[in-house]
């Protein structure tokens, strides 16, 4: 079987894209900020759910070492992301900070 690891999976393109490849036959590991929330994902088998915040470096490195660690992944969807809506005066320095935030490993 194989496997496809997804961030931000708990909605939109991330959950829809997991429940394809596991209609598929394929094992997903979903990540998301919040799993404690996820009422679909969770139920399903072949299906892991972690948690990972993509603006967590710490948490980030953590999380995928476990994970590749666990499995063999096949394919990486990253579909996590961040994103502010408004005018810029209106944002604080941390909003524009984080947004602009790039991990490098």
């Amino acid at each position: 079987m194989k496997t496809i690891f997804i961030t931000g999976a708990s909605s939109g393109l991330g959950k829809t894209t997991a429940k394809l490849f596991l209609e598929k036959g394929w094992q997903v590991i979903a990540t998301m900020r919040n799993p404690e929330k996820e009422q679909e994902l969770t139920l399903l088998e072949n299906v892991s759910v972690f948690k990972m915040d993509v603006t967590d470096l710490r948490e980030i490195k953590s999380v995928v070492a476990n994970i590749t660690n666990d499995y063999e992944i096949d394919l990486v969807m990253n579909n996590a992301g961040y994103g502010l809506i408004g005018p810029l005066e209106a944002l604080t320095d941390e909003q524009i900070s984080k947004q602009k935030y790039k991990p490098t490993f």
